[in-house]
């Protein structure tokens, strides 16, 4: 604000209350920026809490992962950073969770705009790679997209075809992994506000949402992921180059 600024929005407000309130909101911004200072500290120290309740490792950040794998959220904008790590195993398998941050600048000159973005990321080691499928939530631009004939991957339940948009290039791998039990889980246990992408790239099944790793979210995406995997078809496991693991709840072969 210039003082050209300052002077006109000033007019009409008494010269000894001018100060007051431009130190008042000195003040209110301070406040804001100690608040989300003292929560973010109290959340890293919850999910260091959780870590070590679990034996997992907990690290500030690690650059070695800004690329960690060739999907979302990785790869997008500039400015990338890997702001908290959580290593460990949960049952049989090796995990990961991370704070993913990256920036995206638009237009030009007076308009030119940097909005900052902020992911958690959930992730757990696969026996072999599958075939790459992604699941995340349909929006309206998703519904728009499928009436102009862009492809969605569609199952035997109404209720997830309109929850979820599906998209994989091995349309039989799909299928197989989002078995009717899987559907049932996502579409009934699955609360609404846990909705996010999860995908299956290469070696990990990776689930990730907008905004801060927090342990509650952190401990559903892994009991989730670790059901997914569980509920993998003994085929597509021995089709990847796998043996198939013991688990009650895997679906039948076809």
């Amino acid at each position: 604000m210039t003082g050209g600024d300052v002077a006109t929005a000033g007019a009409g407000v008494p010269g000894t209350l001018l100060p007051v309130l431009l130190g008042l909101a000195v003040v209110v911004v301070i406040g804001v920026a100690v608040l989300g200072w003292v929560a973010e500290r109290r959340r890293r120290e919850a999910l260091f809490a959780w870590s070590v309740d679990r034996a997992w490792s907990f690290a500030p950040g690690d650059p070695r992962l800004v690329d960690l794998l060739p999907g979302a959220p990785f790869g997008r904008g500039h400015s990338r950073e890997v702001r908290t790590v959580l290593r460990g195993r949960w049952g049989s398998r090796e995990a990961l969770a991370l704070d993913y941050r990256y920036k995206q600048t638009s237009g030009s000159g007076k308009n030119r705009r940097t909005r900052t973005y902020d992911h958690a990321v959930v992730a757990l080691r696969l026996p072999v790679p599958l075939p790459r499928v992604h699941v995340g939530p349909e929006s309206v631009f998703d519904r728009v997209l499928q009436a102009f004939g862009a492809d969605d991957i569609e199952v035997e339940s109404h209720d997830f075809n309109r929850r979820y948009r599906v998209e994989a290039r091995d349309r039989r791998a799909a299928v197989a992994i989002l078995h009717p039990r899987l559907v049932e889980l996502l579409t009934t246990v699955e609360p609404a506000e846990w909705r996010t992408d999860f995908s299956s790239e290469g070696p990990v099944l990776v689930s990730w949402w907008s905004g801060a790793l927090e342990p509650a979210a952190l401990q559903h995406r892994l009991v989730l992921l670790d059901r997914i995997v569980a509920s993998v078809p003994d085929w597509l496991w021995r089709e990847s180059g796998g043996e198939p693991e013991a688990a009650p709840d895997r679906a039948p072969g076809p």
